[in-house]
């Protein structure tokens, strides 16, 4: 099962280092992605604008429906895909 890392930089429940470090220390084949929503606290998707929502419906598209143009968003090296975007992307 691929494993989605998502931390937010104001997250003082799991710091994103955490996350972060549990990301380093996950080996293995599966596929994993890691991401730090900057300014999202442990809250954003419960009480924030949910910046997560479009990355987990492509996350969810790509591994269970097998969607290429979902899984180039999380994947890719288009300028518009996930990993594209700088450390600490910001939300918007």
């Amino acid at each position: 099962m691929p494993i989605f890392f998502g931390s937010g930089s104001k997250d003082a429940a799991v710091p994103a280092a955490t996350v972060k470090q549990a990301y380093d220390e996950t080996v293995g084949t599966l596929p994993k992605v890691y991401a730090e929503l900057k300014g999202a606290n442990h809250h954003e998707p419960a009480s924030g604008p949910d910046h997560w929502k479009p990355y987990t419906i492509n996350w969810f598209n790509c591994h269970l429906k097998h969607s290429d143009s979902d899984c180039a968003i999380i994947y890719g090296s288009n300028e518009d895909s996930m990993c594209s975007q700088p450390k600490d992307f910001p939300t918007k």
